[in-house]
């Protein structure tokens, strides 16, 4: 699971940069970089923060995070199936017309 690349991910899909981000989320840019690079770990709150900035959800940003290494290889299958289903469920969710 790489929480930090899923973050800038994100932040260059969504058209931010570091600054930016910092100021939508309310968390220093010097976290924010050290999270990006893997050298911190976000707090529940921090996901959050980041979820409400990128207007999506803590559980879309954790399945964006999530690697067929972090999966039981007798689950694979299952995950592949599942995983675009999630995806849509969640982005549904945090749509504006929901």
């Amino acid at each position: 699971m790489n929480i930090g690349k899923t973050v800038k991910e994100l932040r260059i899909k969504k058209g931010l940069n570091l600054e930016e981000l910092t100021t939508k989320s309310k968390i220093s840019s010097s976290f924010l970089s050290k999270v990006e690079s893997g050298n911190r770990k976000p707090s529940f709150k921090t996901l959050n923060s980041l979820a409400k900035a990128f207007k999506t959800s803590v559980p879309h940003i954790l399945l964006e995070s999530l690697s067929n290494s972090d999966i039981k290889s007798n689950r694979k299958k299952e995950f592949l199936f599942l995983k675009p289903k999630l995806e849509k469920v969640l982005n549904s969710l945090t749509s504006p017309n929901y």
